[in-house]
């Protein structure tokens, strides 16, 4: 066939993939982490539905977070002091999260049910986040969260444990370690921005303990994942070093986006985008999987070449200003 050029054929998943669209995907993902932060649910969804299967899917975007977060944090000299019990609760409980994820996820797709309920969870999922950007129920990127409000909601909680003799120092790290490791074994979501808005909130703010525990300890994590996942035979090594790669370069024209432009149409687009990929989903588990692969890639191929256009335009705009050329 004259496409066939177009398919990459995979040695570890045994199947053929259109390593155009990988390549994509890996780009928008690393474009939106760039702006917004994560994007990494992006992959997850993405593999399945141009023809990846889940076990891979999840186990290769649990690989390709643990290499976006140390390519994010590649220009942090050192991660300064870090509260070592914190991060120790944290890690043990995500290790038990990933594990029990994984093996949830393995027992459905031994019984036949694995693609159906990852691909309606991300479905919710993708709903829940464009709400969630579109309507400003949590800001995209905010210097100030409202960390008093999470504190006054779970302080309650936690004071009680405290009393019947729980230290909750470990305990509420141990509980957000192990839920969020759940998430990553079992959809292969990373979930950094929502796990560090609750732990500043818990603590009451973002001090740098707070955020040096919590990038440390989640690349720690995302690395046992990665490796969890190796051992279990589910990465595919080609797929992964396609979208580290890809990712790489979308994150820099991410992170210069951000600064030049404007971040409302942005934030517009991305929600957009979530809401075509909850429709692919959907259309992938109705068997309409190339209306699914097309609606999929379109949208993702107009929001990079929106954000591309957006920043050369706000580079340009800023340099003529700079220069003080500039009338409009």
């Amino acid at each position: 066939m004259e496409s066939d050029w177009l398919h990459l054929f995979l040695p570890i998943v045994g199947v053929e993939a259109f390593w155009p669209g990988i390549l994509l995907l890996g780009f928008s993902a690393g474009i939106i982490g760039g702006c917004f932060g994560g994007g990494s649910w992006l992959v997850v969804p993405g593999l399945n539905i141009l023809g990846v299967p889940v076990l891979f899917s999840v186990g290769t975007g649990a690989a390709f977070i643990a290499g976006k977060r140390i390519i994010s944090s590649y220009n942090l000299a050192s991660f300064g002091a870090i509260d070592r019990k914190p991060a120790l609760a944290l890690f043990c409980g995500s290790v038990a999260g990933i594990e029990g994820g994984a093996a949830l996820l393995a027992a459905l797709d031994q019984a036949g049910l694995g693609e159906p309920v990852l691909r309606w969870a991300y479905a919710f999922v993708f709903f829940a986040s464009a709400c969630s950007v579109l309507f400003g129920l949590f800001p995209v990127r905010s210097e100030n969260p409202d960390d008093k409000y999470f504190a006054s909601l779970l302080s309650p909680f936690f004071k009680r444990l405290g009393a019947i003799g729980f230290d909750s120092a470990l305990l509420i790290p141990f509980i957000i370690g192990s839920t969020f490791g759940f998430l990553l074994g079992f959809l292969g979501i990373g979930g950094g921005f929502l796990r560090l808005t609750l732990f500043t909130g818990i603590w009451g703010g973002l001090s740098a303990n707070v955020a040096n525990t919590h990038i440390l300890e989640s690349i720690i994590s995302s690395l046992y994942a990665a490796f969890a996942f190796t051992v279990k035979g589910g990465v595919e090594v080609l797929i992964l070093f396609m979208l580290v790669l890809s990712a790489a370069v979308g994150d820099r024209i991410g992170v210069v986006a951000i600064r030049h432009s404007n971040s409302h149409p942005m934030r517009i687009g991305l929600g957009l985008v979530m809401l075509c990929g909850m429709m692919s989903v959907v259309l992938m588990e109705l068997n309409r999987a190339v209306p699914a692969v097309v609606l999929m890639l379109s949208s993702l191929g107009c929001f990079s070449l929106c954000i591309i256009l957006g920043m050369i335009a706000g580079v340009i705009r800023d340099s003529r200003k700079e220069k003080g050329i500039w009338n409009g």
